[in-house]
């Protein structure tokens, strides 16, 4: 891991009714991609994306999109994501009965791919796993709508995972601001997923 955490702005925290001029918000940051949230109402109680929409997405921008996807239906999903200019895709690690049957189905589609954490699971379950993976996405929330604080055991799990590997990417998700990317970046996290502080200025 060299250089400094990337930030990758969550197109979920933009303003809905302008998502094109905020994909070029984007654009002019000089950030490297767009990170989208599949919320289905199913695993999550939001629903966010549908394929139209990520579709239009696509035809408007060229950067590449890191997909989370928060639904069962991974299957699905995964397969529309190779079809969309992925950059990694991940799938929660509490979505997935067989964890390595996702694993090798991204695979097969040339994707890049990674497993999703929320807060109440333990990393260390998939440790027989991440011989295979490129990343792993820690939130930092509870899934919500907006004002969930930051978990600061976080930072021990992300800590856990440096320890475990020198080369994987560790991506952080939820109430990350523009002030923790330092502590972040110590802790080994190479990838910060930012909605609100970006897109609404809340440095």
């Amino acid at each position: 891991m060299e250089g400094r955490i990337i930030i990758s702005p969550s197109i979920a925290s933009c303003d809905q009714m302008q998502l094109m001029r905020e994909l070029e918000k984007v654009e002019a940051s000089g950030c490297s991609d767009v990170h989208i949230d599949i919320e289905d109402g199913n695993f999550v109680p939001n629903i966010s994306f549908g394929k139209k929409t990520v579709r239009a997405l696509r035809q408007s921008t060229g950067l590449p999109f890191s997909f989370h996807l928060m639904t069962r239906l991974w299957r699905d999903y995964t397969s529309f994501c190779a079809t969309q200019g992925a950059s990694i895709v991940f799938a929660h690690f509490e979505a997935l009965d067989y964890p390595r049957e996702f694993i090798f189905h991204a695979r097969s589609l040339g994707l890049r791919c990674g497993l999703a954490f929320n807060p109440k699971t333990p990393v260390e379950h998939a440790q027989y796993l991440l011989g295979d993976l490129n990343g792993i996405l820690l939130l930092a929330t509870e899934p919500d709508d907006a004002g969930e604080p930051f978990l600061p055991h976080t930072l021990e799990r992300a800590a856990w995972l440096r320890g475990y590997s020198k080369e994987m990417d560790i991506w952080v998700d939820g109430a990350v601001t523009y002030d923790m990317l330092p502590t972040l970046e110590r802790a080994g996290v190479t990838h910060a997923v930012m909605g609100r502080a970006f897109f609404q200025g809340e440095r």
